[in-house]
């Protein structure tokens, strides 16, 4: 009907172009004026005559022409009318057709046509039910009306006329009817009405349209019906598509929409049906991609997830990928849409739980080990698992995770192309792995696991007290930075620069992924290894950096835990941080009131036999308590550097013996001081000097023992300074030889595997 009506202003615009052609009473014109000849016409021949330039009528081919076409006459219009009034009769018709659908009273038209259409449908299949030829026209009427209402989704703002008219109520009902291509007609107009680029910026009317369909339980009819369609039908599959569509929109329009489908609809069950089967297509794409949707940021649908075991079935569905890599672009992203969907399941602590129950684990260990496409989602999935998970961060030190993962840690892992070229990028890889390993030094209690994790920053040389203290620098001086940024925004008087904006910068900038690298090194400090805190001064001192940094890294932290997990838990972490700040040398007591955890934290190990206060290195350690102390207070890291100095002068064998449980023995720099004092003088009587020789004796003995601190100093640093080249040089030299046996042991097996296959040949 739509094709009739748009073909009969044309019909009318035809009929009057042939009247003025033909002339009146259908007979042609004998005269066509022309300035220039344009186009050759039938039956004429252009010339310059009696009546001016233009086409004039040849007698030879109109005798022609009705000798051999008689009938011809027959067929022209009965009667003419005149060309003005057809050409108006034209542009009323075109002009109502295009701005008929602009404004209320069409739109009445329209739904009352569309009611009309309906009722005659229902009476006509009612009244010849087995007779289908019968009501075949009256269905076709229907699709056609419902079909003319996609005019509708050009005027959003007719959408609450729309729902007082009661067309969502008929729509509604037309989701159950028997014809599949209805259905499919009702679906399509559904999914371009709640499009998004539709509405643009008229969200509060479509807000009422997305109201009006849930309360026409048309959540339940589209998932009733989606269970129905048969996806190897061309049409149906795309009603399928079309009504993922519609949910989608719909909870763009309005989230609570996500808790009422799941809550009130199968729809949750019938996505986790849909995702297993192995092969892959665009609806499956689709179908993950909502599942992502429904879960993100809904705890009500995650817990409902893992009460019907989804979360063994997310599971199942990534295992196969442990051995193989998506084929194309469209299976990437449905992996990546179904990690997202666990990763937002991860977020509670029953599915985290039904997460480790499920050795879900152990399944992204493997996908670590993989070094597939998988292994970035794995990690990300690892972030959320290990997350204040005691039981995760036990059962992933206990399979071995921990070697795959330092790998990715030290960006040694050698990946597939695709994997290489889709994956996560460096620094999305660094703040994951940062954050795991805060996560276990926090969720592992004191044992075997937590010195598992501990021994990894020792091994080879600290190289992983490296890296880390690299990461703590750079995202360091990155947020500093964007610090200093904001500080001339707002001293520039930038209106928009409120709180909010500040903490969302910095944010961006890398701060969570800086106080997480400070909390690892406060943990590190705080497990007392000799070795890890030496190093961890080295590195910061090469990069005029002290342990004041960290601390006011730690502090802001400590300021910024909010209420997220409960009083409870705020408590708790702040009493971890407060110990880490105490053993790091901060002196301020930060605490509102006296806490237990101060009472009950563990007294610090001596360092070499120098006795620790607090975390701070006695001064008298460094053999310089009097000019060690600096104005504004002296950073305990600078004193346990004059420690260090002293301890790689000593023997080493003096050094591996502690002397934690005996008595600290006296420094190198206090015993040369002892040596350096004057025999007394002896005991006479008789001669007892003056008030100012004794003055000036004071004086220069004070003198001599501050040129021997002075001497003792600058040799100190000297051998620390030659011990720390030597040490760097011995590094380098076990780098070359451990670089030629990967090489020389990789040639070996190059050239066995060569001669294995020629064997084979033979």
């Amino acid at each position: 009907m739509a094709q009739r009506a748009a073909g009969a202003p044309v019909a009318v615009l035809q009929a009057a172009l042939q009247s003025f052609v033909e002339g009146p009473a259908g007979q042609a014109a004998k005269f066509i004026p022309a300035s220039k000849f344009v186009l050759a016409k039938p039956g004429y021949f252009f010339s310059s005559g009696p009546q001016g330039t233009g086409y004039y009528l040849d007698p030879e081919a109109t005798k022609q022409q009705d000798v051999e076409e008689p009938a011809i006459e027959k067929k022209q219009l009965p009667a003419a009318r005149p060309a003005e009034e057809l050409l108006a009769e034209a542009e009323e018709q075109a002009g109502d057709q295009t701005m008929g659908l602009l404004d209320g009273r069409s739109l009445k038209r329209l739904v009352a046509t569309f009611e009309r259409k309906h009722k005659e449908n229902m009476e006509a299949r009612m009244k010849f039910g087995d007779n289908p030829e019968k009501f075949l026209e009256s269905e076709v009427d229907l699709d056609e009306e419902i079909r003319k209402l996609q005019a509708v989704t050009a005027t959003p703002d007719l959408y609450p006329e729309l729902v007082k008219l009661g067309a969502i109520p008929t729509l509604a009902t037309l989701l159950s009817h028997e014809n599949g291509d209805i259905v499919a007609a009702v679906i399509e107009l559904l999914r371009d009405l709640t499009d998004s680029d539709a509405v643009e910026e008229l969200e509060d009317e479509a807000k009422v349209l997305v109201e009006a369909m849930v309360g026409s339980n048309m959540l339940e009819l589209l998932v009733h019906r989606l269970g129905s369609l048969d996806e190897r039908n061309a049409a149906e599959d795309k009603a399928v598509f079309d009504t993922l569509a519609v949910f989608e929109n719909m909870i763009e329009l309005d989230p609570n929409v996500a808790t009422q489908v799941v809550g009130r609809t199968k729809l949750l069950k019938w996505i986790m049906g849909r995702i297993k089967p192995r092969e892959f297509d665009s609806t499956k794409q689709y179908v993950s991609e909502l599942l992502s949707i429904l879960l993100q940021g809904n705890r009500k649908n995650q817990e409902t997830l893992a009460s019907m075991g989804g979360v063994d079935s997310l599971l199942q569905v990534l295992h196969p990928f442990i051995k193989r890599d998506p084929q194309n672009s469209d299976e990437e992203e449905h992996i990546e849409n179904l990690f997202n969907a666990l990763c937002s399941c991860l977020m509670s602590d029953e599915t985290r739980r039904a997460f480790v129950e499920a050795e879900g684990v152990e399944l992204m260990v493997l996908m670590l080990k993989a070094r597939r496409f998988a292994r970035a989602g794995a990690l990300r999935a690892l972030d959320f698992a290990l997350t204040r998970s005691p039981a995760a961060c036990e059962h992933f030190v206990e399979t071995l995770g921990l070697k795959p993962f330092c790998a990715m840690f030290m960006g040694r892992t050698q990946v597939s192309r695709r994997a290489k070229k889709e994956g996560m990028s460096d620094a999305e890889v660094e703040e994951r792995c940062i954050s795991i390993i805060s996560s276990l030094f926090q969720g592992l209690p004191r044992g075997s696991c937590r010195d598992r994790v501990s021994s990894k920053f020792v091994e080879n040389e600290f190289e992983k007290c490296d890296r880390l203290m690299e990461i703590f620098a750079r995202y360091y001086e990155r947020v500093a930075v964007q610090q200093r940024r904001l500080d001339e925004m707002v001293a520039e008087g930038q209106e928009d620069v409120d709180e909010e904006y500040k903490q969302s910068a910095l944010m961006e900038a890398g701060r969570y992924t800086l106080q997480q690298a400070a909390l690892i090194i406060g943990q590190l400090w705080f497990v007392g290894d000799m070795g890890v805190r030496r190093r961890i001064l080295l590195l910061l001192h090469q990069q005029s950096n002290t342990l004041a940094k960290v601390r006011a890294v730690l502090r802001e932290h400590h300021d910024g835990i909010g209420l997220e997990g409960g009083a409870e838990e705020k408590e708790r972490q702040q009493g971890k941080l407060r110990a880490l700040l105490t053993a790091l040398g901060l002196q301020e007591d930060i605490t509102p009131a006296a806490p237990a955890s101060d009472a009950a934290a563990p007294a610090q190990p001596a360092l070499d036999g120098v006795a620790l206060a607090n975390g701070t290195a006695d001064d008298s350690a460094a053999g310089d308590s009097a000019t060690a102390a600096v104005a504004n207070g002296v950073d305990a890291d600078i004193k346990m550097e004059d420690d260090d100095a002293a301890v790689a002068g000593a023997d080493a064998a003096a050094v591996k013996a502690e002397g934690a449980e005996t008595a600290a023995p006296l420094p190198p720099a206090a015993a040369g001081l002892q040596e350096a004092q004057p025999p007394p003088p002896p005991s006479d009587t008789t001669a007892t000097p003056s008030a100012s020789v004794q003055e000036v004796e004071t004086e220069a003995e004070g003198s001599r023992q501050e040129r021997h601190r002075d001497r003792d100093r600058k040799e100190r640093r000297e051998k620390h300074k030659h011990h720390k080249d030597r040490d760097r040089e011995r590094d380098s030299e076990r780098r070359r030889h451990k670089e030629k046996r990967r090489k020389d042991s990789s040639s070996e097996d190059d050239e066995r595997h060569a001669r294995h296959k020629r064997d084979r040949h033979r």
